[in-house]
């Protein structure tokens, strides 16, 4: 079953940033303004009881490709060493945040947060054991995938087979938003997480989704 529904609204529960968003001494980072579970309402479709379907969501905000995602991933990995590489994976383990799990040890040292300054950011890098060249490639390279952000189409496969109900009306994925600098110029940035929970409350199923950019 595959539907293709249009996002008429976007509701994001997530924290505001309580710092400057774009402070004047940060010529080379990234911070993060909100992290949190992010709400689309009102979708179309449903995915009926014991269950697997697809649909496809298009959402009306700008956010990083999948793709573009898994590439930045892979490539702030092999900066790594070992001994990065294994606390990463560990907090990937324990981490219901998927691909962002990352993140969540380059923004928050793996403890998890709301929002991050540049300077926060920077610290939880250095506590990981990065060296200035690792985080300076680590930006160069965000800062290179999040030029790419556009509006994108979430392709959803919702695994309902364990559940007695239809599944419908919305999605919840793990976002992080905020920006990234180099020099003097500055690129905004959404992550969506890979993996998320589809319908509504009390009536949820897990879900994998798939960002592709619009052309």
């Amino acid at each position: 079953m595959t539907q293709t529904v249009v996002v008429p609204h976007v509701f994001v529960t997530m924290p505001q940033a309580s710092f400057d968003a774009t402070p004047q001494f940060a010529s080379e980072g990234f911070e993060i303004e909100a992290s949190g579970t992010g709400t689309f309402t009102g979708l179309a479709f449903s995915i009926p009881a014991h269950t697997e379907g697809k649909a496809k969501v298009q959402v009306q905000v700008e956010a990083m490709g999948s793709e573009n995602l898994q590439e930045l991933n892979k490539s702030i990995m092999t900066l790594l060493n070992v001994s990065q590489q294994k606390t990463v994976e560990e907090h990937k383990a324990v981490s219901a945040h998927a691909d962002l799990s990352l993140w969540d040890v380059l923004g928050f040292g793996g403890s998890g947060g709301a929002s991050a300054s540049y300077e926060q950011s920077k610290s939880s890098m250095e506590s990981l054991g990065l060296s200035e060249e690792q985080i300076s490639m680590i930006i160069k390279d965000f800062f290179k995938a999040a030029s790419k952000m556009s509006h994108v189409e979430l392709r959803l496969e919702i695994d309902n087979r364990a559940n007695d109900y239809a599944v419908h009306g919305g999605l919840e994925l793990y976002t992080m938003s905020g920006h990234v600098r180099t020099g003097e110029e500055s690129h905004q940035y959404r992550l969506l997480a890979s993996e998320g929970t589809a319908g509504v409350p009390g009536q949820q199923a897990p879900t994998n989704s798939d960002a592709v950019p619009l052309k």
